[in-house]
């Protein structure tokens, strides 16, 4: 399990995001300064991520980076050989899940892509994101090779879940059924996750590209146009984006 420790104050947040916007394909290794093999997070409130209430003055033991005991500070024991950090006035929270995180950006017309993967991952895991979704690629090769330095170590970045580049075609075509169980097995066997559907696609065509997502153990999700959600609901879609 991943946790995200937060000072109440968003200065050393402010000074990391300058350090990644200055810096190139850092690798993950170069942001661990603690590396002993038993870490004691002491003194710190712990949100877990189950709708708890938060609990404050716990004790969190890391061990080879595996969290082994969670439990309150004057109860919990600490390992000799702990490297002990007093983190009073510090939160504790599991990483955070994006379910829709792009690996690239758009001008503010609209008018040009831009693919920054090699600082979006960073950034992300900066904030506090530890895995990620991408919702939809504009180049998949590329995203393909930023959750493989990610994944090795070469990249600091959340986990990478792929998704599928857009699935559209433009308005009064459809789409073609064997290139489209082409295309999904061709990105199925590259990793991708989930596919991402687009404004023009119609309800039987959406329908049809869960029944291949599926035979693929695919999630299907989408922003979409021509569906309304309810009728995207009903074919068996997973997410909706917008």
């Amino acid at each position: 399990m991943t946790i995200t420790v937060f000072r109440h104050s968003c200065w050393l947040l402010f000074l990391l995001v300058l350090l990644l916007l200055s810096c190139k394909h850092r690798s993950t290794a170069e942001f661990i300064t603690i590396k002993d093999p038993i870490v004691a997070l002491t003194h710190v409130r712990v949100i877990d991520g189950t709708g708890s209430a938060a609990k404050d003055d716990q004790t969190i033991i890391i061990e080879s980076g595996r969290i082994t005991t969670v439990g309150p500070t004057s109860t919990t024991a600490v390992p000799a050989s702990a490297r002990t950090l007093e983190l009073n006035g510090q939160t504790a929270m599991p990483g955070l899940v994006g379910m829709h995180d792009h690996l690239f950006y758009s001008t503010d017309r609209g008018e040009r892509d831009v693919l920054a993967g090699e600082s979006f991952a960073p950034l992300y895991l900066a904030s506090g994101v530890t895995t990620i979704r991408t919702a939809g690629t504009l180049k998949l090769s590329s995203d393909r090779e930023i959750k493989r330095a990610v994944d090795a170590g070469e990249l600091a970045g959340p986990r990478i879940h792929l998704s599928s580049p857009y699935i559209n075609h433009r308005q009064g075509e459809s789409l073609d059924p064997a290139r489209a169980s082409q295309l999904i097995n061709e990105w199925a066997d590259q990793g991708v996750t989930s596919l991402k559907i687009y404004e023009n696609v119609s309800r039987s065509e959406l329908a049809m590209v869960i029944d291949i997502a599926r035979k693929r153990g695919l999630k299907v999700t989408g922003h979409l146009c021509a569906v309304g959600f309810r009728e995207a609901a009903e074919a068996g879609i997973d997410n909706l984006e917008h």
